[in-house]
């Protein structure tokens, strides 16, 4: 399209997203809309990796709401990109580096499970009608001994981001 409208587009998406907020209420909102999604769509396992609490919801969530609560004093954390986007708050110090560090590494996981899981099932995943080439497969991807060992990571990975979403999204003062 035309180039001088896109940077348009852009500058006022930007100014849009970078007004200030109350800090409370916007952090209120997105634990009230994460609460709502589990009510009225929960995971329905651990390989839902979208929908699972600690899931990519939680650390989508997470950077949305920081970006928008710094943005304004922090313009670089905005970015459409999750991975790009906790790299940012990091270094602009909104979220500690080791906070940061545990959702990139969960969001390269699920990341790179989804895609496998697209790619080789049809539908949901059932981890029991799974071929054991394919349960090999996916805890090679995590460099883990075995599918159960990875089924093991996957479970505290997401108890991990789990906690991380709440601190960040129940800490107004964070």
């Amino acid at each position: 399209g035309d180039a001088v409208f896109g940077a348009r587009v852009v500058e006022v998406a930007r100014a849009a997203l970078a007004r200030p907020r109350d800090r409370a209420k916007a952090l209120a909102e997105v634990a009230d809309m994460r609460a709502k999604m589990e009510r009225e769509r929960g995971a329905k396992s651990i390989w839902d990796l979208k929908l699972a609490p600690g899931g990519f919801v939680d650390i989508e969530f997470t950077v949305q709401a920081l970006q928008l609560l710094n943005s304004a004093a922090h313009p670089g954390v905005l970015t459409a990109n999750t991975g790009g986007g906790l790299a940012r708050l990091a270094l602009a110090g909104v979220l500690p580096a080791e906070t940061a560090s545990l959702l990139g590494g969960a969001w390269r996981l699920w990341s790179d499970l989804q895609q496998m899981l697209r790619i080789c099932v049809e539908g949901e995943f059932e981890p029991r009608l799974a071929s054991p080439a394919l349960q090999a497969r996916l805890a090679a991807l995590d460099r883990a001994e075995s599918f159960v060992a990875l089924e093991g990571e996957v479970r505290r990975l997401q108890g991990e981001v789990r906690a991380a979403f709440k601190r960040v999204i129940a800490a107004p003062s964070a």
